[in-house]
């Protein structure tokens, strides 16, 4: 029994710096709870340590895909945020609040098909690219496609300021009209229905983001996905969310 309970207090501690484990951790009241906004607040505060698992990890997936675009394989580049990302924010969750969690880190990610999917709309409603070479580049259900985004993983240590090793943030909005929301605009909205606090979480900092596919092809989506993060942004409230910093020179990794 004592062996037991070593384990389970293992497995507690590992939570404690694991966002996903944390988020999994439900503390079982209303999710605007003094209880609830302090485990919500632990989720935010958790820290990836620069000598950690997930750094070790993420130079291992580095070098990867280094060779590879050395060979001519894929195109790799770092992109900095210009303020916080929301990604994944209303996939269904515990507090009506999500964010894109790698599980076995714990540390967040931008889904690859989410990304592709921003670069295969902005290039056919912003930059006008004919339909055949879109489908060329991204693919279709008819088709192959020539170019594949990677999951883009969070930059180790690239918080800003003095939390650059916490990648996750509080963020909080207030709506006033609750009621009118919840039931899809039948309940009419008042000035005098109070507003509800929601805790959301954000990430910021730096991600790398992967294209795999020829040389050619791959740098030229990239380029696309790059516009299309500058200009729209990808996530939840843009453009004041979501957008990378249109003033830095992108790390072009050597190939």
């Amino acid at each position: 029994m004592s062996a037991f309970r070593h384990g389970l207090m293992g497995i507690h501690d590992a939570c404690r710096n694991h966002a996903y484990l944390l988020q999994l951790r439900y503390p079982g009241t209303h999710a605007n709870s003094e209880r609830s906004a302090r485990h919500f607040s632990k989720v935010c505060e958790t820290e990836v340590p620069a000598d950690g698992i997930y750094a070790s990890a993420y130079k291992r997936w580095h070098a990867i895909w280094q060779r590879a675009a050395e060979s001519g394989h894929a195109t790799l580049r770092t992109f900095r945020f210009e303020h916080r990302l929301l990604v994944n924010l209303a996939q269904p969750s515990l507090w009506e609040s999500s964010v894109s969690l790698q599980a076995l880190y714990g540390v967040p990610s931008i889904p690859g098909s989410a990304l592709k999917g921003l670069a295969r709309h902005f290039a056919k409603s912003q930059l006008g690219i004919p339909a055949a070479q879109i489908d060329a580049i991204f693919g279709n259900t008819d088709s192959g496609r020539k170019v594949q985004f990677m999951d883009a993983w969070w930059v180790p240590g690239s918080a800003p300021g003095r939390q650059k090793n916490r990648p996750l943030v509080r963020e909080q909005v207030t709506p006033h009209h609750f009621d009118f929301m919840q039931s899809s605009g039948k309940m009419p909205a008042t000035p005098f229905d109070n507003p509800v606090p929601s805790p959301q979480i954000a990430t910021h900092g730096q991600f790398l983001f992967l294209a795999q596919g020829p040389k050619l092809w791959s740098e030229y989506a990239l380029n696309i996905l790059q516009v299309a993060l500058e200009v729209e942004g990808i996530g939840a409230r843009t453009p004041e969310y979501g957008c990378i910093a249109r003033d830095q020179n992108a790390t072009k990794e050597k190939r």
